[in-house]
């Protein structure tokens, strides 16, 4: 084979080669997506928390609202229940919102979200879950029991945040009675108390 030969050889598969990296080599878009994730609930009490998050990316910054939704039932979505944040971060990190009106003794499940504006996107964090602590109140044995009186006792051993009201002892003729029957209001300091005959 003579050397001319042999470069037209060399020469065409060159040009094969750059053909075919020219051709196989596309233009990628790379988007920048909105990133956050569902960190643990802190300040539980009784009828609220502080639900918290983490912005880790924020996307092409678009970003119209940014909150947490909270439900009854595992991965809540915009349809439940939500709190927004007062402001959109400019900046990627940690931020919380706290929740109130919230039942005693109750399970939630709740995850953070940020909504971008030109294209309606929900980002969703991973779903997460609390549950309110329940008022932790003691009956005493009564004492002083006679034909026709008693006293009563009772111990508020932590109230977990919650506001009383009132406090004292209800009573009935049958078992498990409730506020709907017989009571005696104690008052409304949240302390041991031991009210008096009646």
């Amino acid at each position: 084979m003579n050397r001319t030969l042999t470069k037209k050889i060399l020469l065409v598969v060159i040009a094969v080669f750059i053909a075919n990296q020219y051709y196989s080599c596309k233009k990628i878009d790379v988007v920048r997506e909105v990133m956050v994730k569902t960190l643990d609930a802190g300040d539980v009490a009784t009828t609220y928390a502080t639900l918290k998050g983490d912005v880790i990316d924020l996307g092409e910054g678009d970003i119209t609202s940014i909150g947490f939704c909270y439900s009854l039932s595992n991965n809540p979505t915009m349809a439940d229940d939500k709190i927004f944040l007062p402001g959109i971060p400019n900046e990627i990190g940690i931020y919380g919102a706290p929740v109130a009106g919230l039942d005693q003794n109750t399970t939630y499940y709740f995850r953070t979200f940020a909504e971008e504006g030109n294209t309606g996107t929900v980002s969703y964090g991973s779903a997460s879950s609390f549950t309110t602590k329940e008022v932790d109140i003691k009956t005493l044995d009564a004492i002083n029991v006679a034909e026709t009186s008693a006293t009563l006792g009772g111990e508020i051993i932590n109230l977990f945040g919650a506001s009383v009201s009132s406090y004292g002892f209800v009573y009935s003729l049958s078992d498990n009675p409730t506020i709907d029957d017989f009571k005696k209001i104690a008052g409304n300091n949240p302390s041991i108390y031991i009210i008096g005959k009646y």
